[in-house]
């Protein structure tokens, strides 16, 4: 995990400099984390001086964080294309012949529960909570109930 963080002068309308922390293993350190490093930020704002725009690690052992980096300007945060990676050209059809094969999420299904089979919100949720029970639900309404009037679209 990484976290981003800036401060500002109250009053001022803009953000301040970027600091990016890495290496945040847990929760319990994000939240380690962004105590220290406001707390660092908000001393080195009160104290007159400029904060550096850089990536920093967690030390979990003793809470505190250090420079891995300076970053000159923001355009050392953008993503570069790698060169070794074969541009792709996915034709429409391929792409729609994947989009079709994949199966529909909890919330489509839900969805089409609702609407399809006047299910209220509690039911459908229950039923699409595993992927197995959803499966199951949709088999016994094909089984039971033939007719494409009941099969879902």
């Amino acid at each position: 995990m990484r976290r981003q963080y800036f401060c500002k002068k109250k009053g001022d309308e803009k953000l301040g400099t970027r600091v990016e922390v890495k290496n945040l293993n847990s929760i319990r350190n994000v939240k380690r984390a962004i105590d220290f490093e406001a707390n660092r930020l908000i001393n080195i704002l009160e104290s007159g001086e400029t904060i550096r725009q850089q990536t920093r690690s967690f030390d979990a052992n003793n809470g505190t964080t250090f420079a891995i980096r300076d970053k000159e300007d923001a355009e050392d945060y953008r993503y570069f294309p790698d060169p070794d990676l074969t541009p792709f050209d996915l034709k429409d059809e391929f792409i729609n012949e994947i989009r079709s094969s994949i199966p529909a999420l909890p919330e489509e299904r839900i969805k089409i529960y609702k609407e399809q089979y006047q299910l209220p919100e509690y039911d459908a949720q229950v039923l699409t909570e595993e992927k197995e029970t959803a499966d199951y639900f949709e088999a016994v309404i094909k089984e039971m109930f033939p007719s494409p009037l009941f099969q879902i679209k």
